[in-house]
C-alpha cells in the first residue's frame, strides 16, 4: 500500500529542537511555549497584564495595610492568580502566585498576640490554600487544553497530509469537512462541500 509521509517542522522551543507534522507549528503559552517568535502583539498584551497584576497586588496590600479588612480584601489575590493564568506564561503566572502568597503573610506582620489571632491566622492559611489550589486548578487545565489542541492539530496534519480522500460526515448525513486529497477527487474547492449533503456527492 501507499504510505502517507509527514514533513518535519523544526520549532526551537526553549533551546530544544522539537519534530512536527506540517500543520503542528503553533505558539502557545503553556510548557512548550516557543520563546523569542511571539508576535509583538502578544508580547505587548503580556507585557501590559503583567504590569496590570503587579499594580493590582500592589494596591491589595497597601489597602490591607492601612485600612484591614479581614480575609475580605485578601481574596482578590485568588482573581489576580486566575487573571495571571488566563493572560500570562507559566513562568510569570507562578511569579504573580508567590507574589501573592507573599503579601498575604505579610498582611499579618508583625505578628501580635490579640484575641482574633487565632482566627485571623486560620483565615490567612485558608486564603493561602485558595490561592495555591487555584493556581494548580488553572495550571492543570492549561495542561489539558494545550494536550488538546496538540492532539487536534495531530489529526488535523494526519488528515491534510493523507493520500486518500476523507469526508468527516455528522449525524444527519451533512459534510462537516473533507480534506484536501477528498477536494481534488471530487472536483470541488477547499470549503465547498462543509455543510452540503451527503447525497450531493
Amino acid at each position: 500500500g501507499s504510505r502517507t509521509v509527514l514533513r518535519p517542522v523544526e520549532l526551537a522551543c526553549h533551546h530544544h529542537t522539537v519534530d512536527l507534522p506540517v500543520g503542528m507549528a503553533r505558539l502557545t503559552g503553556g510548557a512548550g511555549e516557543c520563546m523569542g517568535i511571539l508576535p509583538q502583539s502578544e508580547k505587548s498584551r503580556r507585557r501590559a497584564a503583567w504590569i496590570a497584576s503587579l499594580c493590582v497586588i500592589a494596591a491589595i496590600f497597601v489597602i490591607e495595610r492601612l485600612q484591614p479588612s479581614g480575609a475580605v480584601l485578601t481574596t482578590a489575590y485568588v482573581a489576580v492568580v486566575v487573571f495571571a493564568y488566563t493572560y500570562l506564561s507559566v513562568r510569570q503566572a507562578l511569579v504573580i502566585t508567590i507574589l501573592c502568597t507573599t503579601a498575604t503573610i505579610a498582611d499579618e506582620l508583625p505578628l501580635t498576640e490579640s484575641e482574633h489571632f487565632i482566627e485571623e491566622t486560620i483565615e490567612r492559611a485558608l486564603i493561602l490554600g485558595a490561592i495555591w489550589l487555584t493556581a494548580f486548578l488553572m495550571r492543570r487545565r492549561e495542561r489539558l487544553n494545550t494536550a488538546l489542541e496538540e492532539s487536534k492539530a495531530r489529526y488535523q496534519a494526519i488528515q491534510d497530509s493523507a493520500a486518500d480522500g476523507i469526508l468527516i460526515v455528522d449525524a444527519g448525513g451533512k459534510i462537516c469537512s473533507v480534506n484536501p486529497a477528498g477536494s481534488r477527487m471530487f472536483g470541488y474547492g477547499p470549503d465547498a462541500l462543509a455543510g452540503q449533503p451527503l447525497d450531493a456527492l
